[in-house]
């Protein structure tokens, strides 16, 4: 086909329509439809993501000149301190207050730089950051507005990443469409199940017997997955710009729901890892000198918990919704527990036993002993995750396709994950190759 004669065979296929901000895209012949999610929103939440960027840049330059002046004494050294930290985890309140954002979406973007900022911020004051990231006011300024965590070398100059720069950006953008299908397919599961499959629509699982523990599984898990997608396409779309500039970032998200075969390699391996290298060194390694290693880790885990709850607070900061205070550390505290009991069973004759099981039902023990208390975490986000539905694009079965909904739904999820699972399996053996060559 030429191309008008593909744009006339599109044109008879679809039933294009626009209501404000959405787009919709009729498929009579097999009951779908495409929708775009709101534009506007999408739009708010991108280019707040960006105006974010230069704030703490700004932030960060002046309060790193400030602090490695000879003009200022030590009490005045120490106020600034305070003063930054302060202004940088306030920002999100004082934005919220001056504006009104269209989604909680926007409320979680202002949140997660905030989070980094101070904690990057804390890092500086407490001299505990990689080496060369105070070095100067640009290599700080640079760490700490980016939300991809930037990588130093061993001088302590911005790394340089190996072989071709076209080819690590190609390989960053191909990393991304994956992981966007499986977001549409999570969210279009979420849209007709209110991200509550297999529940009652107005189900708490949090509130429930035992978090409603097994049915609730699904649900957490859908839940789980969304957060997943939403941090790992956020994560690997702030590298591009970095990348294009020749500078090497973290791989954060290592498939951590995927390829986890224990509770402390999903924690320290692959969830999030520029939050684990935080609290590993503001509080694990600072608290881990001498016999408190298990205080220090109860320490990092406290702390992670109790950030999520400032981030949860923002994401509800308008509709306080169904979040409540202090669920969010007690599964961190929780999961500690978890990582300690793996630690203490290592050693012996069943802990071996499982170490000796396949990959898979290694990671299925991991998923088991994680999401049952996953709705203590969740619980918070929910409403975020029903805004979602109607931010990013879904695909919707028509209505005279009812019954076939779920169906159709839990398909497309599963073909969906199945991609992501063989891009992921086949990254995984590629390095492993690339390994085994290496060492031979």
């Amino acid at each position: 086909l030429d191309l008008p004669e593909l744009i006339e065979f599109l044109s008879a296929a679809m039933d294009l329509s626009m209501e404000q901000w959405v787009i919709r895209a009729d498929i009579p012949a097999i009951g779908v439809s495409l929708c775009s999610g709101d534009l506007l929103s999408t739009f708010e939440v991108l280019a707040l993501d960006v105006l974010l960027v230069p704030v703490f840049a700004a932030l960060a330059f002046v309060g790193h000149a400030a602090l490695r002046s000879q003009l200022l004494g030590a009490v005045a050294k120490a106020g600034l301190s305070v003063t930054v930290g302060a202004c940088m985890a306030y920002l999100p309140f004082a934005a919220l207050s001056a504006v009104s954002f269209s989604s909680r979406l926007s409320h979680f973007t202002l949140a997660f730089h905030a989070v980094l900022g101070t904690f990057r911020w804390v890092e500086l004051v407490t001299g505990t950051g990689p080496k060369g990231f105070d070095r100067s006011s640009r290599n700080f300024a640079l760490y700490v507005c980016s939300p991809a965590d930037v990588l130093f070398d061993d001088d302590g100059a911005l790394k340089s990443f190996p072989g071709s720069r076209w080819r690590y950006v190609l390989d960053l953008v191909l990393r991304v469409v994956p992981h966007a299908l499986v977001a549409t397919a999570v969210l279009s599961v979420g849209k007709v199940t209110a991200f509550l499959p297999l529940l009652a629509p107005s189900a708490q699982p949090a509130r429930m017997p035992w978090f409603g523990f097994p049915g609730s599984l699904p649900a957490t898990y859908l839940q789980a997955a969304h957060v997943y997608c939403v941090l790992a396409i956020s994560m690997l779309g702030h590298r591009i710009p970095l990348a294009l500039l020749g500078i090497d970032t973290l791989d954060a998200m290592r498939a951590p729901l995927l390829l986890s075969t224990s509770v402390r390699e999903f924690w320290g391996r692959r969830w999030n890892l520029i939050i684990h290298g935080q609290m590993k060194r503001i509080f694990f390694v600072p608290l881990s000198r001498g016999p408190a290693r298990h205080v220090a880790g109860l320490a990092a885990f406290a702390a992670s918990g109790i950030f999520h709850e400032y981030m949860w607070l923002v994401v509800n900061w308008i509709e306080r919704g169904p979040y409540v205070p202090w669920k969010c550390t007690l599964f961190f505290v929780v999961q500690f527990a978890l990582c300690a009991a793996q630690v203490a069973l290592a050693k012996t004759r069943l802990g071996c036993q499982v170490a000796q099981l396949p990959g898979p039902c290694l990671t299925a023990l991991t998923t088991l002993f994680i999401l049952p208390f996953g709705p203590l975490f969740l619980e918070g986000l929910h409403s975020m995750f029903l805004d979602s539905c109607d931010v990013f694009p879904t695909v919707e079965v028509s209505s005279s396709q009812g019954a076939a909904v779920a169906h159709f739904s839990v398909r497309l999820a599963a073909a969906c994950l199945g991609t992501l699972g063989a891009v992921v399996l086949m990254r995984n053996r590629r390095s492993h190759v690339g390994l085994a060559k290496l060492k031979q």
